[in-house]
């Protein structure tokens, strides 16, 4: 019996939080009715482990850039073809056009879009992300359905003439089994780390990229340190171990006041371990370090980007993104205050398992792909088989 297939089109198989976001989804659908099938537009990465781990099958269409398009498209046509997909779900502004083309090779298919980052104006994308955004401004009238993680990214969408007469908002998915606070796990983590109960461990949990804005946060600390050298700072992330990292590290002469972790796959019990969790991005939508921070009960200091106000709502601070002065400050009263910080706890926690559960997360989109194919060929298939069996 062929459950229908749900086709996940990323455009890397790297650590981060789309594909992690689609490994969780993929992975619970078939208790729902769906097999799952990732399609990767470049090479195979530093996840693809953990999607054979789970038995998701995983397609590389192995893109190197935007020359690649046309053979990229060949590809991409070729699997549709021979998959035949019920839902080509698209999860990145570069993957976006593929939805509707797809339905060239399976046209009885559903497209559906997730746009899960901010269309922001203040901060100014590359090239290519800006080119793909424009594309999907153009297309965005032809999928069945449009999900934004939050409403603030619904609304900047809108207001950058995407039409969303057919959309929805599902808040992104925290694991609050895994992402919660344990006194054993955080004293684990902070003794591997070499961190003492004197110590107030700020840390951020973000690839190094501009957009994520590492430099203001090292500024901040940097300052910080000058009168409260206790303060420690983790960086968790692709790249955060890079000489490129290591030599703006070295800029604010924060050497012995920093650990550059890179990739890990134990963020849960890292961000369990912190004091302070931070967010410095100058473009989000509905940021996972913030939820993940607050499924820990940890207090987060966040830039006012995307959804993060709402999100915090009185469980942590917020800053204008860019002012290094005002994050030094936010952390400084935080950092001094562990009566503050433990207050902030409870709710932060209740906050997350209340409005960012995963069991939430992925009970809306079975629901949505359910709506979808109500009445479908690919529903009725499947009830005749069942009925015959």
């Amino acid at each position: 019996m062929r459950l229908p297939l749900a086709l996940h089109v990323i455009t890397t198989l790297d650590i981060g939080g789309t594909e992690l976001t689609v490994l969780r989804l993929a992975a619970d659908l078939t208790s729902r009715g769906f097999a799952s099938v990732v399609v990767s537009l470049s090479r195979a990465g530093s996840a693809e482990h953990l999607f054979k781990e789970s038995l998701i099958p995983v397609v590389c269409l192995n893109a190197s850039s935007m020359l690649d398009a046309p053979l990229t498209l060949a590809r991409f046509l070729q699997t549709v073809r021979r998959l035949q997909p019920a839902v080509i779900h698209t999860w990145m502004y570069h993957t976006h056009w593929l939805g509707p083309v797809g339905l060239v090779a399976a046209p009885r298919a559903r497209v559906v879009w997730s746009v899960r980052t901010s269309a922001d104006p203040a901060y100014r994308h590359p090239t290519h992300t800006l080119l793909a955004r424009r594309l999907a401004r153009t297309l965005s009238g032809l999928p069945d359905t449009i999900v934004f993680n939050s409403r603030t990214v619904l609304d900047t969408h809108r207001q950058t003439g995407f039409r969303v007469a057919r959309s929805t908002v599902i808040p992104n998915g925290v694991d609050t089994s895994r992402f919660r606070p344990c006194p054993q796990t955080r004293e684990r983590a902070r003794r591997a780390l070499g961190i003492v109960d004197t110590d107030v461990l700020v840390g951020y949990v973000a690839r190094f990229h501009p957009v994520k804005d590492h430099r203001t946060l090292l500024s901040a600390v940097a300052a910080l340190r000058g009168d409260l050298p206790s303060v420690k700072l983790l960086l968790v992330g692709r790249g955060t171990d890079s000489p490129d990292a290591a030599a703006i590290i070295r800029q604010f002469g924060l050497g012995g006041g920093v650990q550059a972790l890179g990739e890990r796959t134990d963020v849960a019990d890292i961000t369990a371990a912190l004091d302070i969790a931070v967010c410095t991005s100058l473009s989000e939508g509905s940021a996972n370090v913030i939820a993940e921070a607050m499924a820990c009960g940890i207090p987060c200091v966040a830039t006012d980007v995307g959804d993060a106000r709402d999100m915090l709502d009185g469980c942590g601070e917020v800053v204008p993104a860019r002012d290094a002065v005002g994050l030094s400050e936010s952390l400084c009263r935080l950092a001094i205050s562990p009566d503050d910080r433990a207050r902030a706890s409870p709710p932060a926690r209740a906050r997350a398992m209340e409005r960012y559960s995963l069991e939430r997360f992925l009970s809306a989109y079975g629901t949505l792909y359910h709506s979808l194919l109500q009445g479908s060929e690919f529903v009725r298939q499947e009830g005749a088989k069942r009925d015959d069996s």
